[in-house]
């Protein structure tokens, strides 16, 4: 193409505009038209542009044309291959996060659980403790009234005897 035809390419151009042709002619110049645009558009997102789409005897246009397209089929199949990869792990990841969340339900429940058994266990304790201070404070007082007993005991058993002693003696000079 010459250079008057670049800046046609290069132009911005509607598609919607083949819509409203008339005629051949007008059939023409929109067909024209909607070329420079997909010329635009390949050009924009990086694929070889400009094509000549009208040119079919020229072999290099051709080529350029093959070339495009595989190039879009092998983008594609890349895209499609990205796709299927994200999806597969978009899965794997949804499965994993399913089953971390069951796994965790189930694992508030066993901390619920231990909670309420640790609760019971300190009310328990508790409870015991008390029960343990009771006795204790029982043991206490029946060690010192067993301590008292013994003092008494002692004591009644040293009246006695010196009341027998003093019995015996008295006995022992009466005679």
């Amino acid at each position: 193409m010459n250079g008057n035809g670049m800046d046609e390419i290069l132009k911005p151009i509607s598609p919607l505009s083949s819509r409203k042709s008339r005629g051949r002619e007008e059939r023409k110049d929109s067909l024209r038209e909607l070329i420079i645009y997909v010329n635009q558009k390949l050009d924009f997102f990086g694929y070889p542009a400009p094509l000549n789409f009208f040119d079919s005897k020229d072999d290099n246009s051709v080529k350029k044309i093959v070339e495009c397209v595989l190039s879009l089929l092998q983008d594609h199949q890349r895209e499609f291959g990205v796709r299927e990869e994200l999806d597969d792990r978009h899965r794997r990841l949804q499965s994993d996060y399913d089953i971390a969340c069951l796994s965790n339900k189930g694992l508030k429940g066993k901390i619920e659980v231990n909670e309420r058994e640790i609760n019971k266990l300190t009310l328990r304790l508790i409870k015991m403790e008390d029960e343990l201070k009771d006795e204790w404070e029982m043991h206490k007082l029946t060690r010192d009234e067993l301590a008292k007993t013994k003092s008494n005991l002692q004591y009644t058993k040293t009246q006695a005897a010196v009341g027998y002693m003093t019995e015996l003696w008295s006995q022992s000079h009466k005679s």
